[in-house]
């Protein structure tokens, strides 16, 4: 073998001992453990209570029981309760909605539905609480107008069904 071929082989012998030792490199380092603490989340929640159904079309509001009283076009009954709010957590806001999307029967397109809370008169049956902090207690309304102006004949003996209507609280983002 000549000089040259040599002094290649052993040219590529010393790369490949070289590059086989690249992953042995050790480089300084150090550690040090976080503080102490936990991040815990908190809660959002609601509970509806002390509900009633008056009827508020005369000068006098009376009682209503939806089970059994029957209404007419131009009465306009109302749903009252307390809608307890609780929530704790950093940047925690809601919005408070009257979920009626699952209302349904032959009355509903005779019937216009407003949503107070607070005695303000919502936008689109949502009402947004804003900061939620600890407990908040809010009188809710929703209220049931059978239209005056209803043809003669439509709607009678229609029903209503409340059975899948929800309030819902939901976090704003």
């Amino acid at each position: 073998m000549n000089a040259v071929t040599k002094g290649a082989i052993a040219a590529g012998a010393a790369a490949v001992l070289l590059t086989s030792g690249l992953g042995t490199l050790a480089y300084w380092s150090s550690s040090a453990t976080v503080a102490e603490g936990t991040i815990s989340s908190g809660h959002l929640a609601l509970d509806v209570q002390n509900a009633t159904w008056t009827d508020v079309t005369g000068a006098v509001a009376e009682p209503f029981d939806p089970a059994v009283d029957k209404i007419v076009p131009g009465d306009v009954i109302r749903y009252t309760a307390e809608a307890v709010v609780t929530g704790e957590g950093r940047n925690l806001e809601a919005t408070l909605t009257a979920d009626t999307a699952d209302i349904g029967g032959d009355l509903l397109p005779y019937l216009t539905v407003d949503f107070l809370v607070d005695d303000t008169l919502t936008t689109e049956l949502s009402y947004d609480l804003g900061p939620v902090e600890e407990y908040r207690m809010l009188p809710v309304q929703l209220v049931f107008t059978f239209d005056p102006e209803t043809p003669y004949g439509e709607g009678m003996d229609a029903d209503l069904n409340l059975g899948d209507f929800e309030f819902t609280l939901t976090q704003n983002p």
